[in-house]
């Protein structure tokens, strides 16, 4: 049933007419309690009774029950007369007869209903008292509000539903989730928390932290303006995010005359486009009128030959198609009508290669056509620089957060357009202030009026703010529709459905999503309502969403063109590349400070000495304190607290110590043992399920397809004992969750993440340049490489089959991770590699590629490639002297 209070539901009934309350309510409640005829009689000629049952006995015999309707709400002033008058009427209707309408006979009411919506407070009733007692000596039952709710409840849940408003039953959806449930649940330690109970609030930057430009970065031109080329297929959507810089900040770009030029181009593009579609539908006629004179039984018959079109078309060159040896033995009719149809097939045939070679030169001279547009960044990148200082004066300056949000979605726009165009200036950079310092709160920008984009690392708090801020929607009463799920779960819908156009609509999966809630609507009222209604629709996770769902971020666009009064808020990781062409406000959360840690676990803890404990544990552990920044380690750290487990050292120990708890040694700690299995085999068998499921781009997962893994590893063998090693991972382990009817996952992504890393090390014949160059595999190796023995095989496996420059951004995290001896030799391998692939692509400036590997001053010192015995590509190292 809904989670709608009593006092929402009263609410609700107390609004309605009486009359409205009689018909759409209470008839339809009492026909389906009473299993018989039920008739509205309110009006001028009542008699008393708003509404008449017509109930039989056991005999079929009518008992007419009459009742009455209400509002009334008495005070606990005994005084009040309005109560005491109901008594009238009431016995009015059971002085009134009631015609049979089956056999004429006029009955007398044989029971007395009297119904309020209003919810009777015993101090109510105390007042009252004689007319309680009055109606009961009468035959009188009264139902109020309490009663009447119960009612429906019970017996028409789905009458209840209809009552309700659309953002009530969304929001009864909803509110049961505002908990750190799953993570509790997928912990297996501790209890539910509200989220809101321990909610902090957590800083945050404006822009993507990952891009390398923000407010406070200068911008300097490597050149005033450069040549682009565009595709002239894909012409307007690619100038399009140049010609809306220029509305916006009514600034020139593009240079006038090389754009007229470009456009003069196109439309000849168009005009060959044009000629082409004409040979081409002229090729498609022919080739039919072709196939028609092959399937014509005359040919078969006289040449004996079955060939296909291409073929047949080739024959039609030759001269012995007419000069068959046995043409003589038919008569003359079949014969000319034989050479009619060779002759009317070579002309077809004729006409077919004629529009098929003018197709291939039309093409051949449309290719030869391109788009190039002289773009002028000088003044652009003036804009940019003095917005940033604006932005970076805001925290003094004395405007409503509206105002600085306007001036901040400028920037915004700026950043996204700059960061495609990245290797046309160089970066400054300018002194950074605390990002705590900022006047404008995130519950500033979610209430905003743009689309929000919240960016963090995992654990780093996403879910919990947007679940917040959907909280405090529904508690505010907004005046429109509010909507809260993950994007995972509104996209999984279209699994259902057999429309390729709906299967990509973000509009129709979200009106599946409210119908399946229990809204009474059909999809294209909910769509209407959606696009024209204010409303906030808040769909979390793109980062998972997208690897099971890429056309997901098309359709996220589709979804905020089409909102005229509404809007969107969303979140990602970093890794996902493509959510910049959302163009949303991005706001990136910032790690936990040390106050706002003490906040998180004083809640956490009540303010008890568990807080403290936890605060004087990371400051003697600084590298734990260090990862210790978002809600997702501090809620392992607090659960551990929690229940008296030693406390951890490091992020690698926080997640081990997670998981060798629930494998069985949390058991331990209790006295008890439930786990028939080993905590290593258990252990053994997550870390390949993680793995083989992260390699499948899979979040969740059927039991049945979680036995088939493991059956179909070379590890288990006994098909038994792999249904009892996923039954015993459900529990008592926990370690596998119900995500969803009938299927699974590992809990939190994070989860699943280092369950795989820990897999990597023993998959040694992976091929890793697939993985080390998807984004959804980052987090996975970043984790190995914390508590990995040595990644240097990662390295000289992106050396050796030379994709280090692609890898590279990921390659320099994964060094930066380890020993400061094995983070000296794994850059100086990877300065060489650069270096060779810079110089085999023909790179003439060779030193762009090493400014973030910045230790060494001179690589003349590795003069000896002795020290890199398997890097065995080069003879001299001395050719890459000149490197710095």
């Amino acid at each position: 049933m809904l989670e709608i209070t009593d006092e929402e539901i009263e609410h609700k009934l107390t609004s309605l007419r009486e009359d409205d309350l009689s018909k759409d309510v209470l008839v339809p409640l009492l026909s389906a309690i009473y299993g018989a005829r039920v008739e509205f009689c309110g009006g001028v000629n009542e008699k008393g009774r708003d509404i008449l049952i017509h109930k039989k006995d056991e005999l079929g015999d009518l008992e007419p029950i009459a009742v009455q309707v209400k509002k009334i709400l008495p005070s606990s002033n005994s005084k009040s007369e309005s109560f005491q008058q109901l008594l009238t009427q009431l016995n009015q209707a059971k002085t009134e007869l009631v015609i049979d309408p089956e056999t004429s006979d006029e009955l007398k009411v044989k029971k007395l209903i009297f119904i309020t919506p209003y919810c009777l407070k015993q101090r109510v009733i105390d007042a009252h008292k004689q007319v309680f007692i009055e109606s009961k000596l009468n035959g009188v039952k009264i139902i109020d509000g309490y009663f009447l709710i119960r009612l429906l409840r019970e017996k028409y849940p789905d009458l209840l539903s209809s009552l309700l408003k659309d953002e009530q039953i969304i929001k009864s959806f909803v509110s049961p989730q505002l908990t750190n449930e799953v993570l509790i649940k997928a912990l297996n330690l501790g209890h539910v928390k509200n989220v809101c109970d321990i909610y902090c609030d957590i800083d945050f930057t404006f822009g993507n932290q990952r891009f390398a430009i923000d407010e406070y970065k200068k911008l300097i031109c490597k050149q005033k303006s450069y040549p682009r080329r565009f595709d002239i297929e894909k012409f307007d959507k690619e100038i399009l995010p140049f010609t809306d810089i220029e509305k916006l900040f009514t600034v020139s770009i593009l240079d006038s005359a090389s754009l007229k030029l470009a456009k003069e181009t196109i439309e000849i593009h168009k005009s060959i486009s044009t000629e082409i579609k004409k040979h081409r539908n002229t090729t498609k006629k022919l080739k039919k009128e072709l196939d028609d004179y092959l399937k014509q039984p005359i040919f078969s018959e006289i040449t004996g030959l079955y060939p296909n079109l291409d073929d047949f078309i080739e024959l039609l060159s030759r001269k012995e198609i007419t000069e068959h040896k046995d043409l003589s033995k038919y008569d003359e009719e079949t014969i000319a009508d034989y050479n009619l149809l060779i002759s009317q097939a070579r002309r077809a045939r004729v006409g077919y290669n004629k529009s098929t070679l003018k197709v291939k030169q039309l093409r051949e001279l449309q290719v030869s056509y391109n788009v190039t547009i002289e773009i002028k960044l000088d003044e652009v990148v003036s804009v940019f620089n003095d917005l940033s200082k604006e932005v970076r004066s805001l925290d003094s300056t004395q405007i409503f957060p509206s105002q600085q949000l306007d001036i901040i979605s400028k920037l915004n726009s700026l950043i996204l357009f700059f960061h495609k165009e990245m290797d046309n200036f160089s970066i400054k950079p300018l002194e950074k202030t605390d990002a705590s310092n900022k006047s404008i709160t995130l519950i500033d920008a979610l209430f905003s009026k743009y689309n929000i984009l919240l960016l963090g690392d995992a654990g780093s708090g996403k879910t919990t703010n947007l679940q917040v801020h959907a909280k405090r929607l529904y508690e505010s009463n907004y005046d429109g529709i509010v909507i809260y799920s993950t994007l995972n779960e509104i996209c999984k819908l279209q699994l259902n459905l057999s429309s390729e156009q709906d299967k990509y609509c973000l509009f129709g999966l979200l009106a599946k999503f409210l119908i399946n809630l229990g809204i009474r609507k059909s999809v294209n009222e909910l769509e209407y309502s959606l696009k024209n209604q204010k409303c906030v629709i808040i769909l979390d996770s793109v980062d998972e969403a997208i690897s099971s769902f890429p056309w997901v971020i098309k359709s996220m666009i589709d979804l905020s063109n089409g909102l005229s009064q509404g809007k969107i808020i969303t979140s990602s990781r970093y890794t996902v590349e493509e959510i910049s062409e959302l163009g949303f406000l991005s706001l990136s959360l910032c790690p936990f400070n040390r106050e706002q840690k003490s906040q998180f676990f004083k809640k956490w803890f009540d303010c008890s000495l568990g807080a403290e404990s936890i605060m004087k544990h990371l400051a003697e552990n600084p590298k734990l304190d260090d990862v210790v920044t978002n809600p997702l380690s501090a809620t392992i750290l607090a659960t551990l607290q929690q229940h008296k487990i030693p406390l951890p050292s490091t992020e690698a120990s926080l997640y081990k110590k997670r998981f060798e708890l629930l494998t069985g040694l949390f058991d331990r700690f209790k006295g008890v043992h439930r786990s028939k299995l080993s905590p290593e085999l258990l252990l053994e068998a997550a870390q390949y399920l993680a793995f083989e499921f992260h390699r499948k781009l899979k979040r969740e997962f059927t039991r049945d397809l979680a036995i088939d893994c493991l059956n179909n590893s070379d590890i288990y063998l006994d098909q038994d004992e792999n249904t009892h090693i996923i039954d015993e991972l459900m529990s008592p382990c926990e370690i596998i969750q119900p995500s969803a009817e009938k299927l699974f996952s590992f809990g939190h992504l994070r989860f699943q993440e280092y369950l795989a890393s820990r897999e990597i090390q023993i998959r040694r014949d992976l091929i890793l340049h697939k993985l080390l160059l998807s984004n959804w595999w980052h987090d996975v190796f970043y984790l190995f490489a914390q508590d990995a023995r040595g990644i240097d095989w990662l390295v000289e496996d992106a050396i050796s089959n030379d994709y280090s420059t692609e890898a590279k951004d990921i390659l320099m995290l994964l060094i930066s991770l380890r020993s400061e001896g094995e983070i000296n030799k794994l850059n100086r391998k990877l300065r060489i590699a650069l270096a060779r692939e810079a110089k085999e692509k023909g790179f003439n400036d060779t030193q762009s590629e090493f400014e973030e590997i910045n230790e060494y001053e001179d690589i003349n010192e590795y003069e000896d490639i002795n020290e890199y015995e398997d890097i065995n590509e080069y003879e001299d190292i001395n050719e890459y002297e000149d490197i710095n």
